[in-house]
């Protein structure tokens, strides 16, 4: 792989790093792709709020299905007026990967193992003892990062899931089950989960039972016993399995510390404290980080500007603020039992949307995260309050100030 430098390498093979490569390339800088299988398909489920994804540019075939409102109980049913979706991973990524194409990005199989700054960049190694130099090296190698250094989660968010045929419907037909705390008979573990649901289309389920975020999650065995349990209350069994799904998150990532190799994607810590997700908010940083690269290498920055753009690019400074919030809410979380979280979030969808839409984004700003949390408290019961006040104060200052 040693070969002339490029401005932008980036380091990965998922949709942080396609959409990275593509938005850098669209600047006309120079880029290369190193992935250990840059051409492997992405087996995950991927959905967002769409009104986070930019699909004027994507395209709206990205979306596999759509739902103008999604379905919630918790303390509660509620039905959430935002449209939501799930995403069509080989649309998007052939999207992606088109874009790279028409603008030069060089592909190469590798895994890079160490990267180092020398004079005007950064020398990167691959596990062969290739070498080759970038002006700028991104990692969205997601979690750990191959690349990046940062502190490690605090809990994990584990589910497990089935795509499958069912001899009834286990939600309603044509909706998305966006979380469902009731309590599953017969179950007398107290970690709490949730069901997570999408009607598929064509007589197809997806259904997982979920752990938000625990320190010590269920196993998936535990899980799975539990789903076969709610779908059997609810007079469903599967009948024709497609695929099982098994999800491990990182929750409780802090924005890393700016460092050499700039970060993005679950590498870059942009999995949400509060949900998990990261693939909207990857998809959205890509842009402003490549037009930071882009910046920085037409006026000649020194690599340590240029380092330092880029992470001001995926992490400004008021979203690192919002960010200490949020792991503030993620520690509430951690503490809550099945009655809790079920309370927790019947008074956190009462909220109007515009409060919770940007906090679970990941695009509200410090004082709005510190408003809602507020909020949030006078709107909750004396039990829930005590738990919510744990620390609060000094937190939310805490964050505010720095």
């Amino acid at each position: 792989m040693t070969g002339p430098a490029v401005d932008v390498a980036v380091v990965g093979g998922g949709p942080a790093a396609w959409a990275t490569a593509a938005a850098c390339a669209r600047l006309d800088l120079r880029v290369r792709l190193v992935a250990d299988d840059p051409d492997g398909a992405w087996p995950a489920t991927y959905a967002a709020w769409l009104d986070e994804v930019d699909l004027d540019d994507l395209g709206a075939d990205v979306v596999a299905q759509r739902w103008d409102s999604v379905e919630v109980v918790a303390d509660g049913f509620r039905r959430l007026p935002r449209a939501y979706g799930r995403l069509d991973n080989t649309v998007l990524q052939a999207r992606l990967r088109a874009w790279c194409e028409q603008g030069g990005v060089q592909v190469a199989r590798a895994r890079v193992v160490g990267a180092a700054p020398r004079p005007g960049g950064i020398t990167y190694v691959t596990d062969t003892g290739a070498v080759a130099d970038a002006t700028a090296v991104v990692d969205a190698t997601g979690h750990p990062g191959a690349l990046v250094h940062g502190r490690g989660p605090v809990a994990w968010q584990v589910a497990h899931g089935v795509i499958a045929r069912t001899d009834g419907a286990a939600i309603d037909p044509g909706t998305c089950l966006l979380m469902d705390w009731t309590p599953v008979p017969g179950d007398d573990d107290p970690r709490p989960s949730f069901l997570y649901a999408m009607d598929l289309g064509d007589g197809r389920w997806l259904l997982e039972e979920t752990v938000l975020a625990a320190t010590a999650p269920a196993s998936t065995a535990v899980l799975s016993q539990r789903l076969n349990r709610r779908l059997a209350d609810r007079g469903v069994h599967v009948t024709e399995l497609e695929a099982v799904e098994l999800v491990r998150i990182p929750m409780g990532l802090a924005a890393p510390r700016v460092q050499d190799v700039i970060g993005t994607g679950a590498a870059g810590g942009l999995v949400h404290p509060a949900t998990g997700y990261s693939v909207a908010a990857s998809l959205r940083a890509a842009p402003r980080l490549a037009q930071a690269l882009s910046d920085a290498v037409h006026r000649r920055a020194a690599p340590v500007a240029v380092s330092a753009a880029g992470w001001a690019a995926v992490w400004p400074a008021d979203r690192r603020r919002a960010r200490a919030l949020e792991l503030f809410g993620l520690d509430a979380l951690l503490g809550m039992g099945r009655a809790e979280v079920g309370e927790f979030f019947g008074a956190f969808f009462a909220l109007p949307q515009e409060q919770w839409a940007g906090y679970l984004s990941g695009t509200a700003s410090a004082r709005e995260v510190a408003a809602l949390m507020t909020r949030l408290f006078r709107a909750s019961p004396w039990s829930m309050r005590r738990r919510l006040a744990q620390g609060g104060p000094r937190h939310l200052l805490g964050a505010l100030r720095r």
